[in-house]
């Protein structure tokens, strides 16, 4: 993503609302553009239940704090932004002020009551973006309305598939009700493609997902998720470009950039 350009009209519009310090409606207008602007892309993660999810969730932003796993979870919406350190906060919606010191220990605080984590990730994939990785929908366990709120948040979507059974009936009406397939702000991710019983079927599956899937998503992308993490360091950077590419990861990164681009020009 090249926010450079963002960043000096950002400068600019700064620039103009000094140069208005008499009228103060005009500044107050620049400084609101300037201020809408610098707020990164938020992209929204969301897919049913144990659609590989959480571990994508970790491939994007970097960092190893979301742990997947197939029973059912009850984690609020996890906010990930990009920063020089990991840590995990936590907050209420409409009380910023009182996000939390931060915590190390995801699992030592998912069981309380709070509106959303708050996590920084040092993560070069997730600079200028915010992600939010959304309650998983079509859960048994839990409502769906906490999952609608947060997205609405949402500039754009990453929706997940299980490659086994991909793009189920209830997938297209549950990615649908988030609203991003139908103005061109949604992406779709293929995942678990390292699974013997996919990986020969691959290519006849992305034809089946063109055909069923293609006019809900401005691209569809295949990735696996272990191979794409293998190939991070730590910090989140690239330490076998080789291995990055194969598995599908610089794909989908660049289907997210391309979407966040298209997103801060409109």
């Amino acid at each position: 993503m090249n926010d450079q350009p963002v960043k000096d009209l950002c400068a600019a519009l700064r620039a103009v609302a000094e140069t208005l310090a008499d009228d103060g409606a005009l500044a107050g207008e620049a400084r609101r553009l300037a201020d809408l602007l610098e707020r990164p892309v938020r992209i929204a993660l969301s897919g049913e239940f144990s659609s590989g999810k959480s571990t994508l969730a970790n491939l994007i932003t970097g960092s190893r704090l979301v742990e997947a796993s197939v029973l059912p979870t009850e984690l609020p919406p996890i906010i990930f932004h990009p920063g020089a350190k990991g840590a995990i906060r936590r907050g209420w919606w409409g009380e910023p002020a009182k996000i939390s010191t931060a915590e190390a220990d995801l699992k030592a605080i998912a069981a309380r009551d709070y509106d959303f984590l708050y996590v920084t990730a040092p993560s070069m994939q997730l600079r200028g973006l915010e992600l939010i990785d959304l309650p998983g929908l079509n859960d048994p366990g839990r409502s769906d309305a906490v999952t609608l709120a947060a997205a609405a948040m949402a500039d754009g979507l990453v929706w997940c598939t299980h490659a086994v059974n991909a793009w189920r009936e209830s997938e297209r009406h549950n990615c649908l009700k988030l609203g991003h397939s139908r103005n061109g702000r949604a992406i779709l991710a293929v995942t678990h493609i390292d699974l013997a019983a996919v990986s020969s079927a691959l290519p006849r599956l992305l034809r089946r997902l063109q055909g069923d899937a293609g006019k809900f998503f401005r691209t569809i992308c295949a990735v696996s998720t272990p191979e794409g993490i293998a190939a991070q360091s730590p910090t989140g950077t690239i330490s076998d470009p080789i291995a990055w590419e194969k598995s599908g990861a610089k794909a989908l990164f660049a289907a997210i950039g391309a979407m966040a681009d298209d997103i801060m020009a409109e």
